[in-house]
């Protein structure tokens, strides 16, 4: 009876990046509120760390879409939705999170400590 443990629960892939994603977002906040000066090096790895779990997520969401929706994988409309999927992969955690609003995410500079 394992396998049906989490069957009907309504957790799935976009569930997931919903949830993933409020966490990023409110983790943004809490960044863009800290004074610049402020700002340590952990609060900007555990904030790395959320948004690649979130493009994790997202990606495994496209994926599955792609799997489930398009049985020719040698239609246009496949190719193009898997070149989406790799732009995603390549544009990275860092351009996540300046699309969600982190404030000077590239500019800012801390110091290892």
């Amino acid at each position: 009876m394992a396998q049906w443990l989490h069957m009907f629960t309504g957790n799935t892939h976009g569930s997931l990046v919903r949830d993933r994603a409020d966490l990023v977002v409110r983790a943004i906040e809490t960044w863009n509120a800290t004074d610049v000066n402020n700002r340590t090096s952990a609060m900007r790895k555990k904030l790395v760390r959320l948004a690649d779990n979130l493009l994790a997520a997202m990606l495994k969401e496209k994926k599955a879409f792609l799997d489930r929706t398009f049985l020719d994988q040698q239609s246009d409309n496949y190719k193009k939705k898997k070149q989406e999927i790799e732009k995603l992969r390549f544009a990275g955690v860092d351009y996540l999170l300046m699309k969600m609003g982190a404030a000077n995410w590239k500019h800012d500079t801390i110091d290892e400590q």
